[in-house]
């Protein structure tokens, strides 16, 4: 029996759910796909890979990144743990502050 493939050249529909898979009526089944793991969706349709992480400095511990951005500008990185709260600009160490 013959395969017949096709080529996907845009993934606006982002990652389908099984239950899609077999609806091709749908127009997101021509614009979707199957399985999408580290990617970011390009506005034009395609994919890339997403940037890793930087290793920039040790935690006090478990705890939780918070991405803040203040403007366009100014983003700051806080990593909140246990009575602690460290700030982060530019992989910079920017302050430590001891929280209740």
């Amino acid at each position: 029996m013959t395969r017949v493939r096709s080529v996907k050249t845009g993934f606006t529909g982002g990652e389908l759910s099984p239950a899609l898979l077999a609806r091709g009526d749908l127009a997101a089944y021509e614009t979707g796909a199957g399985r999408l793991r580290n990617v970011l969706i390009q506005p034009t349709g395609g994919v890339r890979r997403r940037p890793g992480m930087a290793y920039v400095a040790t935690a006090r511990g478990p705890g939780r990144l918070v991405a803040f951005t203040f403007s366009t500008r100014q983003s700051y990185l806080l990593v909140f743990t246990d009575r602690w709260v460290q700030v982060f600009f530019e992989d910079a160490p920017l302050a430590e502050i001891a929280t209740p």
